[in-house]
């Protein structure tokens, strides 16, 4: 079995614990909502699951509050323009598709998919506040009777669902993060090996720091405890791809050096293999690994003061810089297990307005909206007015996602095989006023095994299409009386899958532009990183570099979630260079500052590698070409050219720079 059908067996622990809380906040919200005498309260069941569509605790109150917030606002933006636009459904459809638009291009330029929700319901409680009004007629009375009703149906389930995800198995950002960041290390600690095909380890490793970043996102809403947990996270990540791009170094040039130094990089790869034993990090053994961790970095130290080649002088930078960036990651995760104080200030990259992405989303969901309006108002398909509005959901939220329209046309086949199901469920309860409780076993059965497939996101899509199927075909109802009206179930439900179909031609003609496509090539989208790398020459370098690596980190985990696997190999290859290309300029200039290199050096070496970055020629001479000006500008800056510094100006910069253009070429 693949692991969507995983999601569907009862001894999934994780997916059953899923169906039961998701079933308490379902038929728990529609009993409250009855005993309040609401009059639809199937708004409630669908904001039970809904509201977890992101099932960690922080992801269901952020989609808490972008509802309420979005349900009032687009409510009254739908209350004032019908108030208008109410003798005209020309004007009417005109007036909403330009919200729609507007909300649907906001929607993608947001760093937080709860941002993306709150701009998909505002533009959903908009539609319902337009369409129902075509059906009933456009009456003062209606209009508030509609605004009351659905606002404060929607409210309430909120409110519901927020006490459901504290009160049953709720699960934190902080937790999930303790679990992912030992995953990383120990994944890490798996792929430095000489056997290791590194490009597949380096995919490995950054769908996991990917996965990281996306909970860290999250985290924000839970409290100091998450937001500590968070700070923790994205520094494990950082350190995570300077320790692999430093240890390939090391396994491709172990031959190349000193027998002591050998030995001293197999020491390092003995204690990557250490690992803990538990999920909470055991004292003793945290304690045993750093004090071996100080003791090879003695010897390191101890051997750094020898006499060494060029190579060898970066292979100890390199070796070194490997022991103390992994012990500090095994630190770090010691204090993320045990809930310890972090303190370290958190570079935040800004998302970049994309109007490209704007005016493409912007279009399919206006264009949508118009064609399904029409499709409705033409056909008379009175009472399936959720045609225009379900739909929406989908064409704001998945265009963040990879591969939407695959995505879509799950939620479609998910759709569909709701009808079957959820007919033969309407036959046999015909809504059942006077037995509700009969009516939820009966109901239940079928929604429980929709609702365990939330839990993975290989089935999450044609689970979401089945669950919102099947309860518009169910439809709970507050009436006393036995109905049956089998074809207007069925339509209701088909009339929103082929929306949903329509929808999916629509990403497939409009699709999103990914960084990648924007860019052209990998190699472009790293460039400005690069670029602003090799030009730095004066100043706070490391702050300087972090900033750039964050860039680099931030594209690298957006790309790599929006690509397929053969422009994802690219992209990440590509960051992974970059990265590589600044981890070298770091190392250069720390190694240059313990020198006291003055910084009218890096000024004539940035320019020279800015020259050679520009004509892509590389040459024997090029290595020549560099010393002479190093030397020259140490001279005539009437440096000390004491031993040490002598080769360091004549061997260990050309190596450094050597390297640098290796990556270049690359």
């Amino acid at each position: 079995m693949g692991p969507a059908s995983d999601s569907f067996l009862l001894t999934n622990k994780f997916a059953v614990r899923t169906g039961i809380k998701l079933s308490i906040s379902v038929w728990g919200g529609l009993i409250i909502a009855l005993l309040m005498n609401f009059e639809h309260p199937v708004w409630v069941t669908i904001t039970g699951i809904i509201s977890f569509f992101g099932l960690d605790h922080a992801q269901v109150l952020k989609k808490c509050m972008a509802q309420c917030v979005a349900t009032i606002l687009g409510g009254l933006i739908g209350l004032i323009m019908m108030s208008f636009t109410l003798q005209s459904p020309l004007l009417t459809v005109m007036c909403v598709a330009i919200l729609v638009f507007i909300f649907s291009g906001i929607g993608y330029n947001t760093r937080d998919m709860n941002l993306s929700f709150c701009c998909a319901f505002t533009c959903v409680t908009i539609c319902i506040m337009v369409m129902v009004p075509v059906i009933l007629g456009p009456t003062p009375y209606t209009l508030m009777e509609i605004f009351l009703d659905r606002v404060g149906t929607i409210i309430f389930g909120i409110f519901w669902v927020a006490f459901v995800s504290i009160c049953f198995w709720p699960m934190y950002s902080a937790d999930m993060l303790k679990g992912s960041t030992k995953q990383l290390i120990d994944l890490l600690s798996e792929e430095i090996d000489p056997e290791k095909d590194h490009k597949q380890s380096l995919l490995k490793i950054t769908s996991l720091i990917a996965q990281i970043d996306d909970t860290a996102k999250h985290s924000t809403f839970e409290g100091n405890t998450s937001r500590n947990a968070a700070r923790i996270a994205r520094k494990i990540n950082e350190m995570a791809f300077t320790v692999f791009g430093d240890s390939v170094f090391l396994l491709e040039n172990n031959d190349k050096v000193s027998g002591d130094l050998k030995a001293c990089f197999q020491d390092f790869l003995s204690l990557l293999k250490l690992k803990h034993h538990a999920l909470h990090a055991i004292d003793k053994e945290h304690s045993e690994l750093m004090l071996m961790g100080n003791v090879l970095r003695e010897k390191i130290d101890h051997l750094a003061n020898g006499s060494l080649t060029p190579i060898e002088f970066v292979f100890v930078d390199k070796l070194h810089s490997c022991v103390k960036s992994f012990c500090t990651m095994k630190e770090l995760q010691n204090k993320l297990f045990h809930d310890r104080k972090f303190y370290n200030s958190t570079i935040k990259v800004k998302k970049t307005f994309d109007f490209n992405n704007f005016l493409r989303n912007g279009t399919r969901t206006a264009t949508y909206f118009v064609i399904a309006y029409f499709m409705w108002y033409i056909t008379s398909w009175t009472y399936s007015f959720l045609i225009c509005v379900v739909p929406i959901v989908f064409s704001i939220m998945f265009s963040r996602l990879p591969h939407a329209d695959i995505l879509i046309a799950k939620v479609v086949k998910g759709m569909l095989l709701s009808v079957p199901v959820g007919v033969v469920v309407y036959i046999i309860t015909a809504q059942m006023p006077s037995a509700i409780e009969l009516y939820i076993i009966i109901a239940g059965i079928p929604l429980f095994f929709g609702l365990m497939g939330l839990s993975s996101l290989s089935s999450f899509a044609a689970s979401a299409g089945f669950n919102i199927g099947y309860l518009v075909t169910v439809l709970p109802e507050n009436n006393f009386d036995y109905t049956l009206d089998i074809s207007f179930a069925v339509v209701r439900t088909l009339a929103i899958a082929l929306g949903v179909l329509v929808l999916q031609r629509l990403f497939v003609l409009i699709p999103i532009n990914t960084l990648f496509n924007s860019f052209g090539s990998g190699k472009k989208l790293f460039n400005s990183e690069m670029n602003d790398a090799l030009e730095i020459d004066k100043g706070d370098r490391f702050k300087t570099i972090e900033r750039i690596n964050a860039r680099i980190i931030d594209k690298l985990a957006t790309s790599s979630m929006q690509e397929v696997d053969k422009t994802r190999k690219e992209v990440v290859l590509e960051g992974n260079r970059a990265l590589e290309v600044n981890r070298t300029i770091r190392a250069l200039s720390r190694q240059a500052a313990l020198m006291e290199l003055p910084n009218s050096l890096f000024k004539n070496i940035s320019e020279w590698k800015k020259d050679v970055l520009a004509q892509k020629d590389f040459n024997a001479e090029d290595t020549t070409q560099l010393h002479a000006i190093v030397k020259e500008n140490a001279q005539s800056s009437e440096l000390t050219l004491m031993a040490d510094k002598i080769l360091f100006i004549e061997n260990v910069i050309p190596e450094y720079d050597r390297m640098i253009r290796h990556s270049l070429k690359q």
